[in-house]
């Protein structure tokens, strides 16, 4: 059996090593490896020096961007192991979501040296689509390439595609062709990583989504300085250390898997629970700190919808308290108060069905202390 060719070294569902080119009964892949590129032996039981050397590796390819704090950066090392050890998630993934205050900042290259060394070559793009129909279209024909990581840079609109929340936790992913009348199911084993400026999440695609934020503290931060970076051309450098950044991945993996797998204590996302533990735990046990801490940053930034319902029960709260109240009214509250919950462009009746509707969804939801309740 091949479930499909691989161009780095990855672990197996059981944590054996697929190093040597070729097939791997153990991994079901053919490691297929550029005759350029020289990957060092990786100790059964790593050293202390090698952990750190292993370390101080990944670091070098971090060290130009401006992470906001020591979680944004950990997340970006989930990422950087992610293709290693994808096997070894019986469950989905989670998004990276990487992203800045203004366009310059260097999200697309972050993402495209961290995509570099499990697959050899520069990720592609995919830009997003106008709608949710579009945007399924595209995810489609993405992962029909069973591809290593979907791409989606420059993120515009709000993130609120149903289709692409769907895709994220799928095990398998199934769809209709485009021009034809036949459906096809295809696995969903894909990275994804999405890039955008102070890009807004519905409250589905937030708890799908894990940050890794970086920021100048510049107006114009693509006019930096070369003499500010230590690799003044970072692409050609992590192409040309490809062998032994592969091999910092691995000796991180090994030393997780050769101190017994410890699974962190505190670390979770819903949906997520197998990712958190193996990428938890890898970090933990070669000192990396910071895994996941940022969520609630996260939350509270990102996710506008929420943040509107928040303020809108507050209002209702105070205006009303704990009366009943009908649509009208709220809808009047809606009108005062300025909330900026999305209700649409049409008319004034077409805006009260549609805050009825969207009152409905909220039905015994919590918002702070306050729950919506229906009579």
């Amino acid at each position: 059996r091949l479930s499909r060719i691989v161009n780095a070294p990855i672990f197996s569902k059981d944590g054996k090593l697929h190093l040597n080119p070729g097939y791997s009964a153990s991994t079901e892949c053919y490691f297929n490896l550029d005759g350029k590129v020289q990957i060092p032996d990786v100790p059964i039981c790593p050293s202390e020096g090698d952990v750190k050397r292993a370390k101080e590796t990944i670091a070098d390819i971090l060290c130009d961007f401006p992470f906001i704090g020591e979680s944004e950066m950990a997340n970006a090392v989930s990422l950087y192991l992610s293709r290693f050890v994808c096997d070894m998630i019986s469950g989905p993934v989670p998004v990276y979501i990487i992203e800045a205050p203004s366009p310059g900042t260097g999200k697309t290259l972050l993402a495209q040296v961290l995509a570099y060394p499990p697959t050899g070559k520069i990720i592609e793009a995919m830009g997003e689509g106008r709608n949710d129909e579009e945007m399924r279209k595209r995810i489609t024909a993405k992962l029909m390439n069973f591809p290593n990581f979907v791409f989606i840079d420059n993120i515009q609109h709000q993130i609120a595609y149903s289709s692409l929340a769907s895709a994220i936790t799928a095990g398998q992913w199934e769809d209709r062709i485009i021009g034809e009348s036949r459906t096809v199911v295809v696995p969903v084993n894909s990275t994804w990583i999405l890039t955008g400026n102070n890009p807004s999440l519905s409250s589905e695609m937030a708890r799908r989504c894990v940050r890794i934020r970086i920021d100048t503290g510049r107006e114009q931060p693509w006019t930096r300085d070369l003499s500010e970076f230590k690799h003044k051309n970072l692409l050609q450098w992590v192409k040309m250390n490809r062998g032994q950044l592969v091999w910092s991945a691995l000796v991180l993996v090994q030393n997780w898997i050769a101190s017994g797998r410890p699974v962190p204590a505190n670390k979770n996302m819903g949906m997520f629970e197998q990712w958190c533990q193996v990428m938890g735990g890898i970090l933990e046990i070669n000192g990396i700190k910071g895994f996941l801490e940022n969520l609630n940053d996260m939350y509270c930034a990102s996710d506008i919808e929420i943040s509107a319902w928040r303020s809108f029960t507050k209002e209702w709260w105070q205006v009303y308290g704990t009366a009943e109240v009908g649509a009208a009214e709220l809808y009047q509250l809606f009108l005062d108060k300025d909330i900026t919950i999305e209700l649409g462009s049409g008319n004034e009746r077409s805006q009260r069905i549609r805050l009825g509707i969207q009152l409905s969804k909220m039905r015994q939801r919590k918002f702070g202390r306050l729950r919506i309740v229906f009579a």
